[in-house]
């Protein structure tokens, strides 16, 4: 008999024991439904709102292969020829500057860099129609650039002379 008043016992406490948990379980449902649920639409972003003052790279948001070869297509074909020609401008700033005896500011090198890349598309595209070979777009962009920059180097001299 001993035995069986221990089981009793043992499932009695067990059984007090399920019914505080049901009693917790109870209260955090009831905290749970009370507190308001956060749900989220549709995220929409407004690029045009961002102040940007230097911005590099490409950004691609869902994007599929399809839309990888779409892309690669729409690329000038004398898209490295661009990447490489950007590589090499700040040495040429800096060779022209120094041979003019030149001290640029980082915020003038970087104005210049910057105009020097805003033409770069369109210079290589008038090569690129007549038809050239890419090491020749590549030989007349650098000349290009290199003239721009001289006749730029050319005036600063010519405006310091004239002011002094």
């Amino acid at each position: 008999m001993n035995m069986n008043q221990n089981y009793w016992y043992y499932i009695n406490q067990q059984a007090i024991k399920i019914k505080e948990l049901e009693q917790k379980l109870s209260l955090l449902e009831e905290q749970l439904s009370s507190h308001p649920r956060t749900h989220i639409d549709k995220i929409e972003y407004h690029f045009d709102q961002l102040k940007i003052e230097r911005l590099e790279g490409t950004l691609q948001i869902g994007i599929s292969p399809d839309d990888i070869e779409q892309m690669a297509k729409s690329y000038p074909p004398y898209h490295h020829l661009l990447t490489d020609i950007n590589q090499l401008l700040p040495k040429e700033v800096d060779q022209l500057a120094n041979q003019y005896q030149l001290r640029l500011t980082e915020q003038e090198k970087e104005m210049i860099l910057h105009d020097l890349q805003r033409q770069l598309p369109e210079r290589a595209n008038y090569y690129y129609q007549k038809q050239l070979s890419e090491q020749a777009i590549q030989s007349n962009l650098l000349k290009d650039m290199r003239n721009s920059l001289e006749r730029h180097f050319e005036n600063k001299v010519d405006d310091i002379n004239g002011s002094s």
